[in-house]
Formats: structure tokens, C-alpha cells, sequence
């Protein structure tokens, strides 16, 4: 899983917000890193259960966590699974863990939520007990049950996309035009959760996706592939074909204030042979001392991208940021025009301090925070 850490911690930073435009409470401030409220999707830590996952989200330097349905609970409690019908005091347990690490839980899914009502609900008030932005799931037969509880409980729904299924014609969501058509006149609350990835496997760009679905894209599930095919696998942001500062430039200028999720599904517990640095220790001290390392090679050095002058390190201290390069073959200059319809005062507080250059050239820097035992050693040295 050495990857995997990389993958998150040279992403945690370029990142603006999410267009959106319903009434629905937006994420706070606080889980701001340049802008976007960036983090993770609990599956990528799937081999380890929902505390761990936490955990690992804090130490890896994120903000925000997405939930899915069915992970196990705690290492105390591998039996227990957490999904919409967890108790009150399953419920109670993980907030007290969010609030101890500064994580905010902002999404769930991919989730299928039934057409009937009542069973619908249930999802909905488990979303209402986390105080989550938003819902995922690919349940398009039940979007009439769906329309309605988003305006009942004010809260977000995206129609999430896999790859597109050779065997199977039928299924649909793999294409952002489809996606549009099932969402377009519906509430503003019901939108696309993008998973750039799946679409590189499909055969697709993400930025064209991407402005397929301007102003109804709810979240983003973030991944860089090696290759455009539908055995492609993930790699650290900056190192594969999906065009990261692209995607992110795309997202600025439809001013995304959404949740980004850094979805990470290759190698999951890989130990790799890269030598431990014994001296690194974690949290802060590890946050502020290691540099990124891939394999035995350093990263040459760039200009860090100017995307907001927010501190974005705990307890006070500068922000940091580490060089990391990041390889790209076409950057999307960043247009000044955005979305007609209103933005909350929260999210035009959060674009105004992302405001900055968009990323150009064939470089970009990421801020990076480390990352926790037993994985920060496969990438972080001193």
C-alpha cells in the first residue's frame, strides 16, 4: 500500500471548491487545503476498519472522510460493520474519533438507495446524524424517492459512475451524458459524484466529463491511472494519464465546492523494501519534517502553485509544502466565468482565498503532510 499515502499526501493540496448551487449547508471552512475540502474515501483503506481509516485520513494530512457502506468497525470490534444501520452508539463512537482527529465526515456511498420510501430514509437520517454533505449511489430507479428527501432533509445526492461494462450495454452511468439527462431537471441537490478514474477506464477525458456536468457535480471521487484501459490501476497524482492539474483547473473554474475524495484501489497493503527512516516519527513532527520520496529516486523540485494563502497546517504552525513534480502533457488555462446561480457566502469566502494562478506548465507542487505507521516509510524520508 505504499502508494497509497503518496497518492494522498502529494494530492493534499491543489484543489478549489465545489459549484454548487442548492440551499443544502455547505462543508465548513475549517477543512479547507488550498481551497478544497480534500481527504479521503474510507475504501481506500478498505483492509482496515472505519477507526483506522479515520486515523489514517488525519495522519495522512486530509480534512474530510467519505464513508462507504459495510467496512468493519474497529479493530476492538472487527465483527461490527458500519453502514446506515449502525446503532446510536456506533454512530456516537466514530463522531467522538472524527472530532479527536479534526476529520469531518462529509459523504457516504456508493450506497443503493432503495425506491421505497421508508427503507430510503433510513440512509437519510443516518446522513442527518453525521451531518454529511452529501449521499452517493448509482440508484437511478428510485430517483423520485430520492428528489423528494433531498428537499425533505436538505442534503446532496450524487449518481456516482464505474467503468463502462463491455458485457453489459445496459448500464449506463460510465457516461456523463446520461448521467446529465437523469439529473438535469431534477433539484439542484441531485447532481454527479465524478470518478475521474472510471472514467479513464472508459475510454474517456475527465475534463470533458467534467463540462458535460458543469454545475450539477456534488463530489468528486479523485484518481491519476497509469494507462487509458480498463485494467489501468492507480499511481500517485502528477504520474499518470488522467491530467490531475487539468481536472483541478476544470473544478476552479466551475467553482466546486464539493468534497474531493481521494480514492486509492491498487496495492492495498503493500510493504515495500524502501529502507524505514527510523528517525521519522508522526502526526505534526512528521508532517513538518519529511520530504517526499518515491521508491530510492528524489523528486525534482518546482515552484509551488499559488492557490491560497490559507494556513493549512495544525496547531498554528507555517503551511508547508513539499515539490513535488507532477507531469502533465496540456494545461486548461483557468476561465474567469462561473456558474450564473448564486454561491452561499461560506463558498464565496472559500473561492475568494482559493483564487490564484492556475496550474500550468508541465510541473506542479502539492502540500503534502505524512503519513502514518505502517506505510509512511514506503514514500517519506528525512
Amino acid at each position: 500500500m505504499k502508494t497509497h499515502f503518496a497518492h494522498i499526501a502529494t494530492f493534499v493540496a491543489g484543489f478549489c471548491l465545489a459549484g454548487l448551487t442548492a440551499s443544502a449547508v455547505p462543508i465548513p471552512e475549517n477543512c479547507d487545503i488550498g481551497g478544497f475540502a480534500l481527504g479521503c474515501q474510507a475504501w481506500t483503506y478498505k483492509e482496515y476498519t472505519v477507526m483506522e481509516a479515520i486515523d489514517k485520513t488525519a495522519e495522512a494530512g486530509g480534512k474530510i472522510i467519505e464513508f462507504y457502506p459495510g467496512q468493519k468497525f474497529s479493530p476492538e470490534q472487527p465483527d461490527l460493520k458500519f453502514d446506515h444501520n449502525a446503532t446510536d452508539e456506533m454512530i456516537s463512537q466514530v463522531k467522538a474519533r472524527l472530532a479527536k482527529d479534526g476529520i469531518r465526515a462529509v459523504n457516504y456511498g456508493v450506497v443503493d438507495i432503495p425506491k421505497d420510501e421508508t427503507q430510503a430514509r433510513k440512509i437519510l437520517e443516518f446522513a442527518k446524524k453525521l451531518e454529511l454533505y452529501g449521499i452517493t449511489t448509482e440508484a437511478v430507479g428510485s430517483i423520485d424517492t430520492i428528489e423528494k428527501l433531498v428537499k425533505e432533509y436538505d442534503i446532496r445526492v450524487g449518481f456516482h459512475d464505474h467503468p463502462r461494462r463491455a458485457s453489459d450495454p445496459s448500464y449506463k452511468m460510465w457516461d456523463p451524458n446520461y448521467v446529465l439527462s437523469v439529473v438535469k431537471n431534477r433539484d439542484r441537490r441531485i447532481g454527479s459524484t465524478a470518478d475521474v478514474g472510471h472514467w479513464v477506464r472508459s475510454g474517456l477525458v475527465p475534463v470533458d466529463c467534467l463540462k458535460i456536468l458543469k454545475g450539477r457535480i456534488i463530489s468528486v471521487h479523485m484518481k491519476d491511472l497509469n494507462e487509458k484501459s480498463p485494467d489501468a490501476h492507480d499511481v500517485p497524482f502528477g504520474t499518470g494519464v488522467s491530467d490531475v492539474p487539468a481536472i483541478l483547473n476544470e473544478l476552479k473554474r466551475q467553482h466546486f465546492v464539493g468534497n474531493i475524495s481521494i480514492e486509492y484501489e491498487y496495492n492495498w497493503k503493500d510493504k515495500s523494501s524502501t529502507p524505514r527512516n527510523p528517525s521519522a516519527s508522526s502526526g505534526v513532527t512528521a508532517r513538518r519534517n519529511n520530504q517526499a520520496r518515491i521508491g530510492n529516486a528524489r523528486l525534482p523540485k518546482c515552484r509551488a502553485v499559488p492557490l491560497s494563502s490559507r494556513n493549512t497546517s495544525q496547531e498554528g504552525s507555517p503551511a508547508r509544502t513539499s515539490e513535488i513534480s507532477a507531469s502533465s502533457s496540456t494545461m486548461h488555462a483557468v476561465e474567469s466565468a462561473s456558474d450564473s446561480a448564486a454561491v452561499s457566502a461560506s463558498a464565496q469566502a472559500r473561492l475568494s482565498r482559493a483564487a490564484g494562478a492556475p496550474v500550468r506548465g508541465s510541473k506542479m507542487c502539492f502540500p503534502f503532510t505524512a503519513t502514518p505507521e505502517p506505510l509512511k516509510e514506503q514514500f517519506f524520508s528525512r
